[in-house]
């Protein structure tokens, strides 16, 4: 989806993970035309849906989730994805795993080119009728899980710029706080300075870098 040349209406995205190595913890959608996610839990993604972690055999464990392209005000599929969307700065939906054990694993986008709801689609009204415009093989991304040393202890007076629960220390939720205002700019509904930790104007990738490379960080005194 960076240089797309078709307009794009939908996409369904499938992709297969290893359970014991992650749990999927949020998926939320960036600032995109797209604005229907599939399964729906009111309006965020249903993760008991989309997620589907096989206990039983762990690494054909799939996240899966479509968006969708609707217009709300007729009831009408829309063509309007027609420019690029960069996994950093403008990402069409992010999704944040934590990591459960060392080792080397991959999150794979599944493609075998059936078309069918089993494999990822992108998907194109072409004279009214849905086309599967996805022509390329999927994609596979190697991951290496490995421990980090703990980090000094934060001075309470910047740990508080990071630990939005209060809970005294740097975690996953601290950071899903910022992830649910992704893309959120100066007079948004959803935008609030705390969250825009480089005070840029727009809560973005570069402010979530700035609370990971806090991650797991204890306030001083805690």
């Amino acid at each position: 989806m960076t240089n797309p040349s078709q307009p794009v209406s939908g996409i369904d995205a499938v992709i297969g993970y290893d359970s014991s190595f992650f749990d999927v913890v949020d998926i939320s959608l960036g600032n995109t035309s797209l604005k229907t996610l599939a399964p729906l839990s009111g309006n965020d993604i249903d993760l008991a849906k989309a997620v589907k972690a096989d206990t039983a055999n762990p690494p054909s464990s799939l996240i899966d989730f479509g968006i969708l392209s609707f217009d709300t005000s007729n009831n009408q599929i829309t063509q309007t994805l027609s420019t690029s969307y960069d996994p950093l700065t403008n990402p069409i939906a992010t999704i944040v795993l934590h990591a459960k054990k060392e080792g080397t694993t991959s999150l794979d986008i599944k493609f075998d080119g059936n078309g069918k709801s089993t494999d990822s689609n992108i998907v194109s009204i072409i004279s009214g009728v849905p086309t599967d415009i996805m022509s390329s093989p999927g994609d596979k991304l190697d991951i290496s899980i490995s421990p980090v040393a703990t980090p000094t202890p934060l001075p309470l007076s910047e740990c508080v710029k990071y630990d939005f629960d209060s809970d005294l220390k740097i975690s996953v939720t601290d950071i899903m706080q910022i992830a649910a205002r992704w893309n959120q700019k100066t007079g948004d509904t959803r935008y609030e300075a705390k969250y825009d930790l480089n005070s840029d104007g727009v809560i973005s990738i570069l402010d979530i870098q700035k609370i990971a490379s806090k991650w797991g960080a204890v306030c001083a005194g805690n």
